[in-house]
C-alpha cells in the first residue's frame, strides 16, 4: 500500500514543480518594437578627416519631445542610446567654425545599433566684404620724379597709382614690360 501512495504524491509534486517553474515565464510580456530601443553612434570629422572633440550632436524626431543631444567625445565619437525604434529621426551635428551636418531620414529596427556614416562636417561659410571705389584726382604735369604722360593717364586710378609709385627712372628702364 506504500508504493501506491508514493506514485501519485510524484505525480503531485512533479505537477507543482512544473507550475512553480512555469508560471513566471507566463507572467512575462513580450516587449514591444517601441520597448526595444536602439542605439546610434558615429564619429565627427572636419573636411580633413580629423575628429571634431565637442560637436553637438542632436538626434531630432519628428515631435519636440522626440529629442536628445549629447556631445561628441575628444576622438568625435557619439553615442545615443534609448533611442526608440519605428520612428524617423534626423541627426544633426553643431560645431563652432563649420557649418550644421543633418543627416537622412533614419528609422531603427528594435534594438538595432546603427553606425553612421559620412558625419563630415563643412567649414562654415566666412562672408566677406569689399567696397571698391575710387575718386579722380588730376596729377600736376610737372612732377619731376614721374614720367610726363602719367599726367594723361590720371583720370584711370589703377595707372595713376602705379605712376605715383615708380620713379621715371624705372619706368625707362622697364617701359616695354609696362607698355
Amino acid at each position: 500500500m506504500g508504493d501506491k501512495l508514493r506514485i501519485p504524491y510524484r505525480i503531485v509534486c512533479q505537477a507543482v514543480l512544473i507550475v512553480v517553474l512555469t508560471a513566471p515565464t507566463l507572467a512575462q510580456r513580450v516587449p514591444t518594437p517601441e520597448e526595444r530601443p536602439g542605439s546610434i553612434a558615429a564619429t565627427v570629422i572636419d573636411p580633413n578627416d580629423d575628429p571634431v572633440p565637442g560637436a553637438t550632436v542632436v538626434l531630432q524626431g519628428p515631435e519636440s519631445s522626440d529629442s536628445y543631444t549629447t556631445v561628441a567625445n575628444e576622438n568625435g565619437f557619439f553615442e545615443l542610446h534609448n533611442v526608440r525604434s519605428g520612428i524617423p529621426y534626423r541627426v544633426i551635428v553643431h560645431a563652432n567654425g563649420f557649418a550644421d551636418w543633418t543627416s537622412p531620414s533614419i528609422v531603427l529596427e528594435p534594438s538595432q545599433y546603427k553606425i553612421l556614416t559620412g558625419c563630415k562636417l563643412r567649414l562654415e561659410g566666412v562672408q566677406t566684404n569689399v567696397n571698391v571705389g575710387y575718386s579722380s584726382v588730376r596729377l600736376p604735369p610737372n612732377r619731376s620724379n614721374c614720367r610726363k604722360s602719367s599726367a594723361s593717364w590720371a583720370s584711370s586710378p589703377i595707372f595713376m597709382l602705379i605712376t605715383i609709385a615708380i620713379p621715371s627712372r624705372s619706368l625707362r628702364n622697364s617701359s616695354s614690360s609696362l607698355l
